[in-house]
């Protein structure tokens, strides 16, 4: 499901959302997208969640939270965020289960400019390019901001597919994949994939963080090349390696290309290993790519 453009214009407080309002249904497989709670009701010191208002038993899993906005306009601001805010109402919590909470936006409060979290359950989920305002709850086996307390949390590049074309699956090389922990009731991702999948095939089956698993391979490899410098004082020595996963390793044979241009004049050496790791030695002033 998307939701998507929605503006709220005039709000009693942080119980009012531009995209979802929830205090008890399960908001699953959805893209929460550019909603905005633009102006707020003065003298009630509360606000308004440009994304998604969770309370009392709301759950929201496999979700995207992407683009969305509270424009603060008077001097309140209570519970307001710009994508997620998590109240604990009538002695219950909601949870967030496996979500991608990205490039959302509080002016008034930066602090608050992804989640505000009071209450509840933050897990399996990432947390990026948007910050966290915590006062209570519970955060752990996420992909968050900066430090926060809770169990496996980690603080890193999410690396995302394709980001600048709306894809934010995870490349395979990406630090969410099999971090999070097990959540019995949430068996598939965004797209419909079954979860867990062993996705960094190490032979232990885990969940993933955010709202796509890593799809599993049946026969094929998957390699991502990694370079150990970009600068540095000619003549130098550049190391590549090969991050390779899959199901069948053994007896493989690599090619590595490194063309170079040294002031207009173009180069090309090939070098042909049986590890993933190749050393270009002394290569004078210039730049380069390798493959």
């Amino acid at each position: 499901s998307l939701v998507e453009s929605n503006r709220l214009s005039y709000c009693n407080g942080g119980t009012s959302a531009g995209g979802v309002n929830s205090n008890a249904s399960v908001i699953d497989r959805c893209v929460i997208r550019g909603n905005e709670a633009c102006t707020l009701k003065a003298g009630n010191g509360s606000g308004g969640v440009g994304g998604v208002y969770l309370a009392s038993t709301a759950v929201m899993r496999n979700s995207l939270v992407i683009g969305n906005k509270s424009s603060k306009s008077t001097a309140v601001n209570g519970n307001s965020s710009g994508g997620v805010t998590l109240i604990y109402t009538q002695n219950k919590n909601p949870t967030v289960e496996n979500c991608t909470i990205i490039n959302n936006t509080f002016p008034y409060n930066t602090q608050a400019s992804g989640v505000r979290i009071q209450g509840g359950t933050i897990v399996n989920s990432i947390i990026y390019d948007n910050s966290v305002y915590k006062t209570g709850g519970e955060i752990k086996y996420s992909l968050v901001p900066t430090e926060i307390d809770g169990e496996g949390n980690i603080i890193d590049e999410p690396q995302f597919k394709n980001p600048q074309d709306g894809d934010y699956s995870l490349l395979y090389t990406s630090p969410c994949i099999d971090a999070g922990c097990e959540i019995p009731a949430n068996v598939h991702d965004f797209d419909g994939r079954p979860r867990p999948i062993d996705g960094d095939f190490d032979g232990i089956i885990a969940t993933d963080i955010g709202c796509y698993e890593m799809p599993e391979l049946d026969e094929g490899i998957i390699c991502a090349l990694i370079i150990d410098k970009t600068l540095g004082a000619a003549p130098f020595d550049a190391t590549v390696s090969a991050n390779v996963k899959g199901k069948r390793l053994t007896g493989l044979e690599f090619t590595w290309t490194c063309i170079g241009d040294c002031n207009g004049q173009i180069t090309e050496r090939i070098m042909e290993t049986t590890s993933p790791t190749c050393t270009f030695q002394e290569l004078p002033a210039g730049n380069y790519s390798f493959r």
